[in-house]
């Protein structure tokens, strides 16, 4: 089948568009996805199409250092932006895909959901929406209205329902969508990596943190915990200088490639999976960088969140501690350390139940079922 992807994002940045792409690319089917923009070309999935859809803002920027008042008028100004930045993104990305006859519209998050709606209609296709988080509950862009937000619920769960089918990134989150919206077609296909072999670490030198450093992951309470860890703390990744000063006790590295991020994991023995409590969007996150622990062989320190520490438990990958409690997170760590050969080994046996290979497989299986619904629904030839 032909699949045409709607995504407002980067897909040279977007890991789970690009590996839903290239799955369905190698399962035999002719993938396009048009996208907001393409960073870095060499990034595009092997075997598929990505069309840069350039849709800019027609408002200048500002500096952080302008007048107030131009500050403010561009703050007035945001929602007209962003609906302009939306509206001609799926004029163009909905023209390109028409173009392409696709049998498929697989939608990126809700924001692409109304117009890939219309466009399957048109086109007799098939409707996938792939939701990467529960939308009324993320931090929107712009000013947030309830108005606005209500309406976008309504919408939602009335275009989702007439999807053929919905994806999403973690069983919290299908079972809030099921919850809320009465939907029976939802389909688990996690952020999760390819199997990787080999041994675990055999010790633990360090806490390893990877990814962006900032606000919203509790890297302040890792820093007020380093000091009683018997291990170093490590974060690796991109930081605003004045939020590094608050991390006194952690040492902080440059961001590497995702691909040496596995490598840093096994090296350290240890990884903090930094997620703050709050939102519901953080109660119900599986963060990519579990799924890269496991595949390294590396236990995990992560906060007790409902969505963590039901796939942490049900494996018994690591330690889990009370959000923004310090002692509490060296309790978790000393627990690890005091049995790692256990908690190492548990990691390991779990590597293929949650591995990209199993998730890819939900993906791909779904796919096959809309190809076979769509050549029973084809006329016979008279």
């Amino acid at each position: 089948m032909r699949v045409g992807m709607l995504t407002m994002s980067d897909v040279s940045a977007d890991a789970r568009v690009r590996r839903e792409a290239a799955a369905l690319a190698e399962a035999g089917h002719d993938v396009v996805v048009a996208s907001l923009a393409l960073a870095r070309p060499d990034a595009a999935p092997e075997g598929v199409e990505v069309v840069e859809v350039s849709a800019r803002s027609p408002f200048p920027r500002v500096a952080a250092g302008a007048p107030a008042w131009r500050r403010a008028a561009r703050w007035l100004l945001v929602d007209v932006h962003h609906r302009r930045l939306l509206t001609t993104y799926l004029e163009r990305a909905t023209r390109a895909l028409a173009a392409s006859g696709v049998g498929v519209v697989h939608a990126h998050d809700f924001d692409t959901l109304p117009a890939a709606t219309d466009l399957a209609k048109r086109l007799g296709a098939r409707l996938v929406y792939d939701s990467h988080e529960v939308w009324s509950a993320r931090r929107p862009l712009g000013r947030p209205t309830p108005v606005r937000r209500r309406r976008e619920l309504v919408a939602e769960r009335r275009l989702g329902a007439h999807a053929d089918a919905v994806v999403t990134v973690g069983q919290g989150v299908a079972d809030h969508l099921r919850a809320t919206f009465g939907w029976e077609h939802v389909r688990v296909v996690r952020n999760s990596f390819p199997y990787a072999g080999g041994p675990a670490p055999s010790a633990a030198s360090a806490l390893l943190y990877a990814g962006r450093i900032g606000r919203g992951r509790e890297l302040e309470v890792l820093a007020k915990a380093a000091r009683d860890l018997e291990v170093d703390v490590i974060a690796i990744g991109p930081v605003d200088e004045a939020f590094a000063r608050r991390l006194q006790g952690v040492r902080i590295e440059p961001a590497v490639a995702i691909d040496e991020v596995p490598v840093r994991l096994h090296g350290a023995g240890l990884a903090f999976i930094g997620v703050a409590d709050g939102p519901l969007n953080h109660r119900l996150a599986l963060p990519n960088k579990l799924f890269q622990a496991v595949q390294a062989g590396v236990p995990v320190i992560a906060p007790d969140l409902p969505e963590l520490r039901r796939v942490v438990q049900e494996h018994g990958l690591g330690g889990l501690y009370r959000p923004g409690d310090p002692v509490a997170l060296t309790t978790a760590v000393n627990r690890v350390l005091a049995d790692y050969a256990g908690f190492t080994g548990r990691v390991v046996a779990a590597r293929r139940a949650l591995s990209w290979e199993q998730d890819r497989a939900v993906l791909v299986g779904l796919y096959e079922e809309l190809a076979t619904e769509a050549a029973r629904s084809r006329p016979s030839p008279s």
